[in-house]
């Protein structure tokens, strides 16, 4: 008696191994989306099969982006970061930004580098952010934004910029109103200050008082002595 024995193999090939991983939002796919408030703007940018890219600025801050990928990271060595000519406009070249690094496997851009992309997008270009995946340290992985879609979301976007508080909590609660010795006219730049912290307190609604301690002094910033002003800033 003859037994035969079939083994099965089952193979997992990645298709695109020669040439790393690219994620990239097709024409058809690739969305930007805006929500703000006086707070905060953001302006997001779905990848297919990565997750996103977010453009954020949030009152009193410079504007970043971060590349958020679902379980997908970035090896700790240099990233290029290249705009790329559509592949509908024949004859661009592509061309390097600048190298960055990734921490924790997330990127972040800050600085003029954030202008420079939206203004790369804004012209309809790809911008691609090319380095290593983590978890192979080997294979390249490239992540794109589009422009696709991008116009009525960045107009937008920028209206809210325009919009934004000149600073944010944080900034706020750790502030100092400076007197020179024997001065008690509140300076300039204390009057800025307070001014600051009551259009914070009209906008937010968890906020209801900042307290002002000094060694003479206590003053209480409430919300409902702002509102029954007519006008926000305090002389």
């Amino acid at each position: 008696m003859k037994i035969k024995y079939v083994i099965c193999l089952r193979i997992i090939i990645n298709p695109d191994s020669a040439l790393g991983y690219k994620y990239l939002s097709g024409i058809g796919e690739s969305s930007w989306a805006h929500t703000g408030s006086r707070f905060m703007c953001r302006l997001e940018h779905k990848i297919n099969a990565y997750d996103e890219g977010l453009f954020k600025h949030e009152a009193g801050e410079a504007q970043e982006l971060l590349l958020l990928g679902d379980g997908y990271r970035y090896a700790p060595k240099p990233v290029s970061v290249v705009s790329e000519p559509p592949n509908w406009r024949p004859g661009g070249r592509p061309k390097t930004l600048a190298e960055i690094s990734a921490v924790d496997g997330e990127l972040r851009v800050t600085g003029d580098l954030v202008k420079e992309l939206l203004s790369e997008l804004t012209q309809g270009n790809l911008v691609a952010f090319k380095g290593v995946l983590k978890e192979t340290n080997n294979e390249p992985m490239d992540v794109y934004l589009s422009s696709v879609g991008l116009k009525t979301a960045y107009e937008d976007y920028k209206r809210c910029e325009a919009n934004l508080l000149s600073a944010n909590y944080r900034q706020l609660e750790r502030s100092r109103i400076q007197y020179a010795s024997g001065e008690h006219m509140i300076p300039p730049i204390g009057k800025q200050l307070l001014d600051e912290m009551a259009e914070f307190l009209l906008e937010d609604a968890a906020c209801h008082k900042f307290l002002l301690m000094g060694t003479q002094m206590t003053l209480v910033l409430r919300k409902i002595m702002l509102a029954s002003q007519k006008s926000v800033p305090l002389k």
